[in-house]
């Protein structure tokens, strides 16, 4: 009998009768009342963000630049399982508790609100042939012929020209790790030099980011690495900040924390540009959630441009799927979004993700080439694909102008980027103002001559292509020629777009009136804009 009791003692102290909780902590943001504003946070700032500060016409301190009370954040900790992040942008903590501890810390006095957050769904895929060239190993043609479309997709000969190479600038990349960057070729300039200023690992503490994952390898090529001696990306003078803040590519799962964390530490060290290939949307977040203002890391994302931060985030993977839309923090209006383009094909590749936001505002801006040749983990290369590294594409020559333009504001920056577009002023919301080309960037355009004239039909509206334009350089446009068109409604939204190809000996093709009543019709083919009505 005796035996019996003490095992059933020891079982009923093991289920947590005897006040032994087994419930399991989940993730709260922990929100305070106030702040201690009586001494300056000067001395948290490198002179590269005070500098970015005043460049931008951004007073100092601002109230979020305050660091968020030690004590209350003792006091939580004292509560809790643990604390993760304090956040000064939002004056909260994140920390990891069981309900019933966080109902403790809702009764602390200074504690504005607490907030579940739960794991998210990072979007970072990427598609990628399985064939790699290690170092050294071989010259494959096919390579070769990738590396120059996607060089040429955006005038990269022509950068090198112009002597741009982002020296001077401080570029912050968000990522899940960068295995092999510490000992890749690709990036014996960054190490020779000093280039790399900081590393942290949001995810597990301390400073080694070299490890993990190699998506952030690929990524930082295309803003500044080599391939045999000639850029992969624009901004090899570049000095660089790089942040781990999600887990391997194999766990489906991210934390959103560790990006909020990143920013203001990237913020903090002065830096110019933040290129985050990252997004975070289903299945936590639906369409309507992606406005710019309801995520934190969207809110965040404003923050940091408001700072006079350029923001360069993907728009996202998404575009073959149910849920196409982008995601945050890519629907932040002041965000630059960067789509996936063919690299030799002004066509939205299928995986790239559509516009707009939920408010209607014009997602992605513009778009570089999707399938590019990047550094792989092992110290070779490899053909990838993803908006994952259209966007790096995007952060290394907005760095190139802002080298160019040194008194432009962030905002500046980003709209001459957008009228780099291929296509601009038209767009639509698969390849915003179309593919961005450095030359269209730094030189003036010149008039386009009409590649087209319209005549109305009947209840038909038909575009007559010019048969010089059709014909010209077929054989390096086998696939045929894109033309654009949309119904913009009165509003300035579009009602529908499409894009078709344009094959030689095409001589025109129709548009029925039933399409009318969707709004004014627009159109782009080889340069020219036509409004109707003008």
């Amino acid at each position: 009998m005796k035996k019996f009791i003490l095992s059933l003692g020891l079982f009923l102290i093991c289920c947590g009768v005897f006040g032994q909780s087994n419930a399991v902590s989940e993730r709260y943001f922990v929100y305070f009342k106030d702040k201690d504003v009586s001494s300056s946070p000067i001395a948290d700032f490198h002179p590269k963000a005070l500098q970015r500060r005043f460049k931008s016409g951004v007073a100092f301190p601002l109230i979020e630049d305050f660091p968020v009370r030690q004590d209350y954040i003792a006091a939580v900790g004292n509560l809790v399982d643990r604390t993760r992040h304090s956040l000064r942008w939002f004056n909260a903590v994140s920390v990891e508790a069981t309900p019933a501890q966080i109902e403790q810390v809702r009764r602390l006095p200074f504690v504005f609100a607490v907030e579940p957050f739960e794991d998210l769904e990072v979007q970072l895929a990427e598609e990628s042939t399985d064939a790699e060239l290690a170092n050294g190993s071989s010259d494959s043609v096919q390579f070769h012929l990738l590396f120059n479309h996607q060089r040429n997709a955006v005038s990269m000969d022509f950068v090198e020209q112009r002597g741009l190479s982002g020296k001077g600038l401080l570029i912050a990349v968000f990522d899940a790790g960068f295995s092999g960057v510490d000992a890749h070729p690709a990036f014996a300039h960054l190490r020779e030099k000093s280039q790399i200023k900081l590393t942290k690992d949001f995810v597990g503490g301390g400073e080694d980011v070299y490890g993990h994952s190699g998506h952030g390898t690929a990524v930082l090529s295309c803003i500044g690495g080599l391939y045999e001696g000639k850029r992969i990306g624009a901004a090899v003078d570049a000095d660089f900040l790089l942040a781990r803040t999600e887990r391997n590519l194999r766990e489906v799962k991210s934390e959103e924390d560790n990006w909020l964390a990143a920013m203001e530490w990237a913020d903090q060290q002065g830096a110019d540009i933040i290129s985050s290939s990252l997004g975070y949307g289903k299945p936590r977040h639906t369409y309507a959630d992606m406005d710019g203002q309801k995520t934190l890391v969207s809110r965040a994302a404003a923050m940091a441009v408001r700072k006079g931060i350029l923001v360069v985030n993907s728009a996202g993977n998404e575009g073959a799927g149910k849920f196409h839309y982008i995601s945050a923090p890519s629907d932040a209006d002041s965000v630059l979004t960067v789509g996936a383009s063919y690299p030799m094909l002004y066509f939205r590749m299928p995986f790239s993700s559509f516009g707009p936001n939920f408010n209607g505002v014009l997602k992605p801006e513009i778009s570089a080439p999707g399938y590019v040749l990047a550094a792989n983990k092992k110290g070779g290369y490899k053909p990838i694909g993803g908006t994952s590294f259209a966007c790096p594409m995007i952060s290394g020559l907005a760095a190139c102008l802002m080298q160019q333009f040194p008194e432009a504001s962030n905002m500046e920056i980003k709209q001459r980027i957008m009228e780099a577009g291929h296509s601009y002023p038209y767009f639509d919301y698969a390849l915003g103002y179309g593919v961005f080309n450095m030359e269209r960037a730094l030189e003036e355009a010149s008039p386009v001559e009409p590649t087209f004239q319209t005549a109305v039909k009947g209840d038909t509206t038909w575009f007559l292509l010019d048969p010089v334009v059709v014909n010209r350089d077929t054989a390096t446009n086998k696939s045929g020629k894109p033309f654009s068109y949309r119904f913009v409604k009165q509003d300035g939204k579009l009602s529908s777009y499409r894009t078709i190809l344009v094959l030689g000996g095409m001589s025109r093709f129709g548009l029925t009136s039933q399409k009318r009543t969707e709004g004014k019709l627009e159109a782009w083919f080889q340069g020219y804009y036509w409004k109707e009505g003008n």
